[in-house]
């Protein structure tokens, strides 16, 4: 049995041989299992919930789309490219573009033109915000306004035209970028929005040795 055929894998996205092949979460192998408008879209559902607000551990947003807690910010991770992907290059950042392009067009749809952060390192980041994302390797950030939240999309790397090494969009409070709207200084908290692709597998792989054992569980119930 293949890991496609394992009930218990959700994606080779998140497979421990991802950590050095790269790996873009819109695909498991070649098989496409999310999109750029669906993450949006589960996003916004999450969004509408009534524990909106909370973070209260890594889950799973989609069927193969994670969500990492940081405090009171979402990651959700979407593309890492290592410097030497096991898997062809040009195929990986060509789904990284695609990708880049639909959640930034489903962002657009719902919520009109973006807002770029200024994360230019000679100037002194506006807010704490923008410094964590300086601090963590962002080189652009565009945000878009869902209520009382923050949909940003980010692109890690070296300045262009270096390639992208990580992507991921963030859920913020919405305080944390708007200037109409920011939070206030006394309320801000200190920020750690660092994450890694190994945080991702190793978020997936606790949630497969938790399903394998529920799974063994109803085995035994049945004999």
């Amino acid at each position: 049995m293949s890991d496609l055929d394992d009930p218990v894998v959700r994606s080779t996205a998140v497979s421990p041989a991802s950590i050095e092949s790269g790996a873009v979460i819109s695909f498991s192998a070649d098989f496409l299992v999310a999109t750029g408008d669906g993450v949006v879209a589960a996003i916004e559902s999450r969004l509408s919930g009534p524990s909106a607000s909370i973070c209260d551990g890594d889950r799973w947003l989609t069927d193969a789309v994670p969500v990492l807690c940081r405090g009171s910010a979402w990651i959700v991770p979407l593309a890492w490219i290592p410097d030497h992907p096991d898997h062809d290059a040009r195929v990986l950042r060509g789904r990284v573009n695609e990708l880049w392009s639909a959640v930034r067009a489903a962002c657009e749809y719902r919520h009109g033109a973006q807002i770029g952060i200024d994360l230019d390192e000679s100037d002194a980041p506006e807010t704490p915000y923008a410094a964590e994302l300086v601090r963590t390797g962002a080189r652009r950030a565009d945000w878009w306004e869902a209520d009382d939240s923050a949909i940003v999309l980010v692109v890690y790397g070296d300045p262009i035209p270096a390639p992208i090494r990580r992507m991921a969009v963030h859920v913020v409070p919405i305080g944390w970028v708007s200037s109409r709207r920011p939070t206030a200084a006394k309320k801000m908290p200190t920020l750690d929005l660092a994450w890694s692709w190994t945080d991702v597998v190793a978020f997936a792989q606790t949630d497969v040795a938790d399903a394998a054992d529920s799974l063994a569980g109803q085995d035994k119930s049945q004999k």
